[in-house]
């Protein structure tokens, strides 16, 4: 890889790794595998292709989803924030054209009906998903997960050398994010938080920036990707709190308190349209502005789970963050150094997922029981690893052996999450694997063919990687693999001959 290169070179190997991720997470995506993956998809496929806000499944029963709620026109909707839906239209509408052309469209309201209304055998779910993502509107939207992950990977390099951490250290910790952190995981599903933790992450490129070059464009990128998070997850809005406080800081240190009003106020403007957005979505669907919660979020919060919930995100046997992702163990020694880099920039990546850890100790799902690994923090992942870039520098030959032994303990926590269902195999084991360790029972599974389904194959039903078992997305990801080959050779080229250009330079 380049070490010493202009900004050329390094481009290209940023995007020559990335396009390695991006393939890595084809190949491993699981596509549309949950309810909540399946819903998001059919608002996105009813705003494209009728018009509707209203889901194309429904039911003469009161409550038949907890995902679900009875509108104002008594149709079904869905009760989850519409961020992953609206940004997945393009990909819905693209779809939706291959399979008008093809006619190879599913009866997803059909199937729909048949999983959530009149309720289908465990194991079942997963050939009625495979028939699911073989639709081409569906195989569109499974897309967005493994671009956003890898979108991520591309933007971490980027902050990472950018703070003067150098390239060999922002590679390592960009390996270790991308395959040994719950982001390898949830990369090659489509659940919100890989969209959520992009546009955060995103947010907070332009934050940098503005530290650097001041301008109002700047911030307003930045509260958009806010506003995008948030629009997608609502409980991402206590995490825009730091970048509140950075551009006031700021703007006091300079003695200009003012003008980081202003540049607050700025900041804020797009998360109020978001607000307004939410307001209009729930008043056209519900006629409230708040709408109805979702029924998983019942449990609420309360002070009783703290205790549990603030060392078990870290220390659980299950879910444990420390057990899913080994390297964040040298994020204590990385917060000096890059403090020392960037100052309140490192303030700001941190408190990001110290209130992330600290809103969920109170959260009655704090370990997300139904999912493999903290799927919860998945959104503070590129920040944490921030820390262990910086660390990385300061390291000895000893301490980077270490390093990597660590990514590959990671990896391995990766692996039945990357390859099983990431729901703690509800949809295909026995009910008693819920009250068992994950990561133990899914390596017995692929080690074993433990808890396979009864009558069938467990190579066939349980393993659900290798493209969500979809010829498009094999091929894809092999495609994407080779150009990220030839990239990361451009690179090495370019930096060679850059090497040896400025030797003569020296030597003249």
């Amino acid at each position: 890889m380049p070490e010493k290169t202009d900004n050329k070179s390094l481009l290209l190997f940023y995007l020559g790794l990335s396009f390695m991720v991006l393939g890595l997470y084809l190949f491993t995506t699981k596509g549309v595998r949950i309810g909540d993956n399946l819903i998001h998809a059919d608002i996105a496929i009813g705003i494209v292709e009728r018009g509707e806000l209203s889901l194309s499944f429904g039911s003469t029963k009161p409550v038949y989803c907890k995902l679900t709620a009875i509108g104002k026109d008594g149709r079904f909707y869905s009760s989850l924030w519409p961020g992953l839906s609206f940004v997945s239209l393009p990909f819905i509408a693209v779809g939706s054209t291959i399979a008008s052309v093809t006619r190879t469209t599913m009866d997803l309201p059909g199937l729909s009906q048949t999983m959530f209304v009149e309720g289908v055998k465990r194991y079942d779910l997963v050939r009625r998903f495979r028939r699911i993502n073989s639709d081409p509107r569906v195989s569109a939207f499974n897309l967005i997960s493994p671009l956003v992950g890898a979108l991520t990977v591309f933007l971490f390099l980027i902050i990472a050398v950018g703070f003067g951490i150098g390239p060999r250290a922002a590679a390592g910790a960009a390996i270790g994010l991308s395959i040994a952190s719950p982001l390898f995981t949830y990369s090659g599903t489509c659940w919100t938080q890989p969209l959520a933790m992009v546009c955060l992450f995103g947010a907070f490129l332009a934050l940098v920036r503005y530290f650097h070059r001041p301008r109002v464009s700047l911030l307003f990128l930045c509260g958009l990707g806010l506003s995008v998070a948030c629009l997608t997850r609502i409980d991402q809005f206590p995490l825009c709190l730091p970048f509140f406080v950075a551009t006031l800081v700021r703007a006091v240190k300079q003695n200009n308190w003012k003008t980081g009003i202003r540049q607050a106020a700025f900041l804020g403007l797009p998360l109020f349209v978001t607000l307004m957005v939410v307001f209009l979505w729930n008043w056209i669907r519900f006629e409230q502005l708040l709408g109805p919660a979702c029924a998983f979020q019942t449990g609420g919060w309360s002070l009783s789970h703290f205790p549990s919930a603030f060392f078990g995100q870290w220390f659980s046997l299950d879910e444990g963050l420390l057990f899913y992702a080994p390297l964040l163990l040298l994020v204590p020694f990385g917060i000096r150094p890059l403090a020392g880099k960037v100052g309140l920039l490192a303030a700001v990546a941190l408190s990001i997922f110290i209130l992330q850890w600290i809103m969920y100790s109170f959260w009655w799902d704090w370990n997300s029981k139904m999912c493999y690994g903290p799927r919860l923090l998945v959104q503070s992942m590129p920040f944490l690893f921030l820390f262990v870039a910086a660390s990385f520098e300061s390291m000895s030959n000893r301490g980077r052996v270490i390093f990597w032994v660590l990514i590959a303990l990671g990896l391995a926590m990766q692996m039945p999450g990357v390859l099983l269902t990431p729901q703690k195999l509800p949809h295909t084991f026995n009910d008693e694997v819920w009250t068992n360790i994950s990561w133990f029972v899914g390596w017995m599974v692929l080690l074993k063919g433990a808890y396979a389904v009864p009558g069938s194959s467990w190579m066939g039903d349980v393993v659900e990687c290798l493209s969500g078992q979809s010829a498009f997305f094999l091929f894809l990801s092999i495609a994407v693999l080779c150009i990220g080959l030839v990239l990361l050779a451009a690179a090495r080229r370019l930096a060679r001959r850059e090497s040896q250009e400025g030797d003569a330079h020296s030597d003249d």
